[in-house]
């Protein structure tokens, strides 16, 4: 049991008396007296004295106060009621024990010209006494008092331990403690082994540092002779004494090789150095001063060279993905390439930073024996020796530093040879849910097959996709496959050499990074919307949305970017095949693309002409869909009353046919339209003026040879709420009531001649409508055009006829609004303009545009174009309105001499070759818009490679027949 420090003393100062009045008896309280100061308690007398704060009862039982009581070197403890020594002190919060004392966790910082004392700043002249001066925060010795590794502190009085210093700028190292770079370049100076001027050469050893030194003039070279041997490697030092900004260049003798430290970059310049052979080099010392204030002045100089154990090498596999680093730390940038299995090796620099004066790559057969040395350019593929060995050695360094930015990153393939029908194993680890890629490069001519298993098991095939691309006319075309894995494990990809010849190869796999999955459930629109966070996507680099559905579907796909060129879009399934795919559309991508299956499909994002530097944002929508057999027919009823409006559209994949039919309530066809042919994407509209009343029926028959997938059929029936013959120069006015979001009105006009019409509707802020112009009979829309507060149609020309006007509440239209009709007199009338902009088309092509002024419809359109260029079938020419619309007009087909001279819609025709993206279709396809505003056309390189020469856009432009 513990007791307090008092009981003890009381008990100890009783025991006689206790034992001297009691014998063995136990005290009781009939046989023990208590005397003055002391009352009985728990079978003893102890002392009733109850001291005040800051005293304590001392063993004669009276009161002291603490600090008298406790003896010199020890101090009283409140807590354990005792006097404790200084060691076993313990601090309070904030503080901590240091040398005995309580002092606090964080001691003060001091301004300049005071110094920590005591916890308090003061005054430095009143702590640095004779003998001492003030150096930051100590006074030191003027003569030196502490050891090599010490330094004195005025604060504690004794010195302190230096061993972890770090040195500051113009300080350096020098047995453990920091000291003046001048005065240790003087002392070390001294120490020269080789002084510039007697002829020595200066020869690295293994052994000791060898110190140079001189004493040289503004704009002078001093240079030296160094001995040194291949596979050393140096770490040179060069010190100032006297004027600032040294540097120096260590080079060969016939200058093809040098490293240099550059004056000014840093006090001490410094360059660990590969010597690349048994060579004497040249080291020249230079000031680089150009102020004429040291014109007349000498400087002192002083230098080390000192030879370094060699760095481990990092050992490379081109699998793991590209290598980085920062080509300033010359020792991290020694690596290890197994090459034992592989035929050629190749690199290229992916990257080479700004401030990098002639990066290179050496190539050396082991760290002491040196192969050859390569120039690091982005961009460029380097093809390297392999010496028949099973491991090769790369050094990456450069020439000369002038900033921070000296990161690097290179890209490793390598290739296998392969005899006719041989087979690559290559084992792959993927976990459920992630894309393989297969990457294959070779010459156009020889083509890979591929199989993919997992557990023995046929996961994926793909025979003589692989092929280089048999468009291009490069040595080598790199081809990209992937495979789905649906399930996690390890699988076994096999290349097969198809062909009938020795194939050497790039092969190799790749993870893809996949980002969101949209799930398509049901057979209603649905949206989806994601953004790709991150650094967007580089040359080569596919990024990857997936969409999921139980059952056949429809998508429609839009990519849009923050920055960064317009992205390119394919479709895959599961297989690795491609559905569709869309170029550069030079704004908004949009994809649409039909899934036949139930199943995972890909949407693969690619840049453009450059790279997408910033966030990918994709919106969706998709539905399940039916699939019709031929002659199968789908149907939709309607009640209508006399003039109601059935409008709707219809949609479905191209390449097959569909009738279409209106039965009125007795059974009688009193619309049909037969062998619809419609292109992918493309939308039917249709609007009927019923004469009801009663029930309609519209079907749609599939007449074509092959499954279709079924049609996408919107329609709904519409009252009409006015009708009007229309008159030139006259204004007609309607106000409306409030419609509901979705909500449609009608007004039927006949335009007894042809006329330009203008439609304008007005409504509330924040309310939006849009308005359709249709022509009533055929369905075709003539108008159209969405905004808030006020919608207006481009004036559009009508010939005779009858029309209807649609007013479709995009959001609630609540104040209601007001519809107004004009017409005036049609004009015919010609427009051309012409621009000569001598543009080059190069990698990324060539652009120009033309601005009509005024075309509100084009009735006829051609197109002159004058251009030249070597490959012109691998040119692809688009046209695109002011309205959007775009089409191409050549696509990768040979032109006459290398040109493509003449007019389209006269002396040059639409051409498509077989493999080209696109296909091209007549100018005439622009007939029918508006063609008021820019018109651009774009000459897309479909096939560029680096050294083609480019061509020249020389001229252009457009002859336009106009109405309005």
């Amino acid at each position: 049991m513990r007791r307090t420090f008092w009981k003890l003393l009381a008990m100890a100062a009783l025991a006689g008396a206790v034992v001297a009045g009691c014998g063995d008896d136990e005290p009781t309280e009939t046989t023990l007296e208590c005397g003055a100061n002391t009352q009985f308690e728990g079978g003893y007398c102890v002392p009733d004295a109850r001291c005040d704060d800051g005293e304590i009862v001392t063993p004669r039982g009276s009161c002291a106060p603490q600090d008298v009581f406790c003896g010199e070197g020890s101090v009283y403890d409140a807590e354990l009621q005792q006097c404790v020594s200084p060691s076993e002190i313990r601090c309070g919060e904030g503080t901590e024990e240091r040398d005995g004392q309580c002092v606090v966790e964080e001691p003060l910082h001091c301004s300049d010209q005071t110094v920590l004392v005591n916890s308090t700043c003061e005054l430095a002249e009143t702590v640095c006494g004779e003998g001492t001066q003030l150096e930051m925060p100590y006074c030191h010795l003027t003569e030196e008092a502490c050891g090599n590794a010490a330094q004195w502190d005025v604060a504690t009085g004794e010195c302190v331990d230096l061993e972890d210093v770090t040195c500051g700028d113009t300080t350096v190292e020098q047995d453990d403690a920091c000291v003046p770079l001048g005065s240790f370049a003087e002392q070390l100076a001294t120490e020269a082994d080789v002084t510039y001027g007697d002829g020595q050469p200066i020869v690295p050893s293994d052994e000791e540092q060898v110190v140079f030194a001189g004493t040289m003039e503004q704009s002078v070279v001093h240079s030296f002779d160094v001995d040194g041997s291949e596979g050393q490697w140096l770490e040179v030092k060069l010190y100032s004494i006297g004027l600032p900004s040294p540097g120096f260049d260590f080079r060969d003798q016939g200058a093809n090789w040098r490293r240099s430290a550059v004056a000014g970059m840093e006090s001490v310049p410094t360059r660990t150095v590969l010597v690349p052979a048994d060579d004497t080099f040249s080291f020249d010392v230079v000031t680089r001063l150009s102020d004429s204030s040291f014109a007349d002045q000498s400087w002192r100089y002083v230098g080390t060279v000192d030879v370094v154990d060699a760095p481990q090498a990092y050992d490379w596999d081109f699998d793991d993905g590209n290598l980085d680093g920062d080509l300033e730390l010359t020792k991290y940038n020694f690596i290890a390439i197994d090459v034992e299995e592989t035929g050629e090796v190749f690199l290229s620099a992916e990257y080479v930073g700004d401030d990098v004066e002639e990066a290179t790559l050496e190539v050396w057969a082991s760290p002491q024996e040196f192969v050859e040395r390569h120039d690091m350019v982005e961009g460029e593929e380097i093809a390297l020796d392999v010496l028949d060995r099973s491991t090769i050695y790369l050094h990456l360094d450069a020439a000369a530093f002038h900033g921070a930015n000296t990161e690097y990153e290179i890209r490793g393939t390598a290739t296998e040879t392969l005899e006719p029908g041989q087979t690559f194993d290559h084992p792959v680890v993927a976990e459920e849910g992630e894309v393989i890629f297969l990457s294959h490069q070779n010459q156009p001519t020889q083509p890979m097959a591929a199989r993919v298993y997992l557990d023995d098991e046929l996961k994926y095939e793909v025979e003589e996709v692989l092929a280089g691309n048999q468009l291009s006319y490069a040595e080598a075309q790199t081809k990209r496959q992937f495979f789905y894995a649906e399930e996690s494990g390890e699988y076994v990809v096999e290349f097969h050499n198809t062909s009938t010849s020795t194939v050497t190869s790039f092969l190799s796999t790749s993870y893809a990074d996949l980002k969101p999955t949209f799930a398509i459930d049901g057979h209603q629109w649905q949206q989806f919307e994601a953004t790709l966070d991150g650094d967007g996507a580089g040359e080569g680099d596919w990024k990857f949305a997936l969409v999921t559905t139980p059952t056949p579907a429809i998508v429609e796909v839009e990519i849009d970017i923050t920055s960064g060129t317009t992205p390119n879009a394919r479709i895959y399934d599961t297989d690795g095949v491609e559905l569709e795919r869309v170029f550069n559309s030079f704004g908004t991508t949009e994809i649409d693309f039909l899934a036949e299956e139930a199943g995972t499909y890909f949407v693969v994002i690619k840049p453009g002409f450059t790279a997408i530097t910033g966030d990918i944002e994709i919106s969706m929508q998709g539905r399940e869909i039916d699939l019709i057999e031929p002659g199968g027919v789908i149907e939709e009823t309607y009640d209508v009353e006399t003039f109601d409006i059935l409008h709707g559209h219809l949609s479905y994949e191209e390449g097959d046919h569909v009738d279409v039919r209106l039965i009125n309530p007795n059974g009688v066809l009193v619309f049909e339209e037969t062998q619809l042919s419609l292109a992918s994407g493309q939308k039917w509209r249709f609007m009927e003026l019923f004469p009801g009343p009663g029930e309609f029926t519209l079907q749609v028959e599939n007449t074509g040879e092959s499954t279709l997938v079924a049609p996408l059929l919107e329609s709904e029936v519409s009252n009409s709420f006015a009708s009007l013959t229309l008159e030139a120069e006259v204004e007609y006015s309607y106000d409306r009531p409030s419609l509901e979001e979705g909500e449609s009105e009608f007004l039927i006009f006949q335009s007894p001649e042809t006329l330009a019409v203008t439609v304008d509707a007005f409504m509330g802020l924040d309310q939006v409508g849009v308005l359709r112009v249709y022509e009533v009979g055929s369905g075709n829309v003539v108008g159209e055009n969405e905004s808030m507060l006020t919608v207006e149609t481009e004036a559009f020309t009508q010939a005779q006829g009858v029309y209807a006007i649609q007013f479709e509440a995009v959001t609630n239209i609540d104040d209601g609004y007001e519809l107004t009709l004009s017409a005036e007199e049609s004009t015919i009338f010609e427009v051309n303009e012409s621009r000569s902009p001598g543009t080059s088309i190069g990698e990324l092509g060539a652009q120009d545009t033309i601005t009509i002024a005024s075309c509100p419809n084009v009735q006829e359109i051609d197109m002159d174009i004058d251009l030249s260029d070597s490959w012109t079938s691998e040119l692809i020419i688009y046209l695109t309105d002011p309205v959007g619309n775009q089409h191409a007009l050549w696509a990768l087909t040979s032109g006459p001499g290398g040109t493509i001279t003449g007019n389209f819609n006269e002396t040059l025709d639409p051409e498509s070759d077989p493999f080209s993206p696109v296909t091209a279709v007549p100018i005439s396809e622009f007939e029918g818009t508006n063609g008021t505003g820019q018109w651009t056309l774009y000459v897309h390189n479909d096939n560029w490679i680096v050294g083609d020469t480019p061509g020249t856009l020389h001229s252009w432009g457009l002859n336009l027949v106009c109405e309005g």
